[in-house]
C-alpha cells in the first residue's frame, strides 16, 4: 500500500484528521487535514521515507517548526503544531487554500510585469528580515516555495531546511533547490543571509525573464555559470524593465557575498526605489535623471545633477532620508566596500522634479544681472 493511502483517513496525535494530499516534494509531502479539536482546516506536512528513519533529517525537518513557529509575520506562514505518531513526523500549519504558487503562476503566465515582481519582492523581503532577525538562513527561496493570492502578502513557506548562519556543512549540496542555489550553497560552504538574498535575486529574475540567470541542469552546469559570472540584465528579455531594478537584481546575484546587500531591509529599499523610478514621467526621464554612481567626497559632493536645480548632497546618515517624500541615497544601500565611507543622502526623483517645477533656476542672463 502506498505511503498516501496509509496516511489518508487516519487521524494524527488523535487531533489531525488526515483529508487529501496536496502536494508532494523531496523530502516530505503535504495533506489538507482536520484539526477536531480547533474544528478547523489545516496543512500537515509529513517527513517521506527514507528520511523518516534517518535521526538527523528527523531533527532538521522538527526544527523547522520550532523555527518558523518562534517567528510571526504576515509573510510567513504560521506554523501551529508539530510532533510524531507511530514513525510519522508532522508539522501542522495553516492552509493556504487561496494560494498558489509562484511556481505556478509563472507556467501559465511566463513572466509577471515590473510593478508585480517588485511588490512580490518587497513582500517576501519583510518576511526573510523576519527570519534573519531570529539568526536564521531559510536556505531554500524559490519560485515553488512563494505563495501568492489576490489581495493578500506573499508568503514564504518551507522552513524545513532552515539552519543558524555560517552552519554550512563542508561538501553537503544535498539540501536546496539548483537553480537557486547560491555558489556557496552549491560548493557546501558556510551559509548567511547574503545567501537567501541571491536566492531572492534569482527568484525575481525568473518572475521578470521567464528563465534562470544561471542556466544548467547539474550542479556543475550551474557552478560553471557561477564562475562566469556573466548575468544578463532582466531588461534584455523583458522590455520596460527599468534599468533600476536591473540594478537591484544583479546586486543580489553577484558571486561574491559580501558585493550583495548586506541586509533584507537594503535590499527592499533598493526595490522601493526602483518602483519609484517606474513612475518618473517621460519629461523626467528626457532630462536626464538617472541612477546616480558611487558617492564621491564631501570636496567635490555638492554639485548640481541635471534635474532643473535639484542637488544630491552627501550631509546625513545612511538611509537617513531628507524630507517625508523622500527615498535613501541608492549609494547608501551598496555593502562596503562598493559603496564610500561618507553619509550619503539625496532628493528622491519625484522630490526632486516636484522642487525644479516649483523653485525653478533663473535664466543664466538674469543671474549675470543679479550679480552686478
Amino acid at each position: 500500500m502506498s505511503e498516501r493511502d496509509t496516511l489518508r483517513g487516519r487521524t494524527l496525535a488523535e487531533r489531525y484528521r488526515i483529508d487529501a494530499l496536496i502536494a508532494r516534494g523531496g523530502m516530505a509531502r503535504v495533506y489538507r487535514a482536520r484539526d477536531e479539536r480547533l474544528d478547523r482546516n489545516v496543512a500537515i506536512k509529513v517527513l517521506s521515507a527514507p528520511y523518516a528513519e534517518d535521526p538527523t533529517f528527523v531533527e532538521r525537518f522538527l526544527g523547522e517548526a520550532r523555527a518558523a513557529a518562534s517567528i510571526t509575520h504576515p509573510s510567513l506562514v504560521h506554523v501551529y503544531d508539530s510532533g510524531s505518531d507511530d514513525g510519522d513526523h508532522f508539522i501542522v500549519m495553516e492552509l493556504l487554500a487561496r494560494y498558489r504558487t509562484l511556481r505556478a503562476v509563472l507556467d501559465e503566465r511566463g513572466r509577471l510585469p515590473a510593478g508585480e515582481v517588485v511588490e512580490i519582492g518587497r513582500e517576501i523581503l519583510a518576511g526573510l528580515r523576519a527570519v534573519h532577525e531570529r539568526d536564521l538562513v531559510h536556505c531554500d527561496v524559490k519560485s515553488s516555495n512563494v505563495m501568492l493570492a489576490t489581495g493578500s502578502a506573499a508568503k514564504l513557506i518551507d522552513f524545513g531546511i532552515a539552519t543558524a548562519p555560517h552552519a554550512g556543512t563542508e561538501g553537503d549540496t544535498s539540501i536546496g533547490s539548483l537553480p537557486f542555489m547560491s555558489p556557496e550553497q552549491l560548493h557546501g560552504e558556510a551559509l548567511t543571509p547574503a545567501s537567501d538574498l541571491f536566492s531572492l535575486g534569482a527568484v525575481l529574475y525568473e518572475a521578470l525573464t521567464g528563465r534562470s540567470p544561471y542556466p544548467g541542469l547539474t550542479p556543475e552546469e550551474i557552478s560553471a555559470a557561477h564562475q562566469r559570472g556573466v548575468v544578463q540584465p532582466p531588461s534584455r528579455f523583458a522590455p520596460g524593465v527599468p534599468e533600476r531594478l536591473d540594478a537591484v537584481i544583479l546586486q543580489a546575484l553577484r558571486r561574491d557575498p559580501a558585493a550583495r546587500f548586506h541586509s533584507a531591509a537594503a535590499m527592499a529599499v533598493a526595490l522601493e526605489s526602483a518602483r519609484a523610478t517606474r513612475g518618473m514621467t517621460p519629461s523626467a526621464t528626457r532630462r536626464g535623471w538617472s541612477r546616480p554612481a558611487t558617492c564621491r567626497p564631501r570636496s567635490i559632493a555638492h554639485r548640481r545633477a541635471n534635474t532643473g536645480g535639484a542637488r544630491l548632497a552627501c550631509l546625513a546618515a545612511p538611509h537617513e532620508r531628507s524630507g517625508p517624500r523622500s527615498a535613501p541615497c541608492w549609494c547608501s544601500l551598496l555593502p562596503p566596500p562598493s559603496c564610500c565611507s561618507w553619509s550619503c543622502r539625496c532628493f528622491s526623483w519625484a522630490e526632486a522634479h516636484r522642487r525644479s517645477r516649483r523653485h525653478r533656476p533663473a535664466p543664466p542672463s538674469r543671474r549675470r544681472r543679479e550679480r552686478r
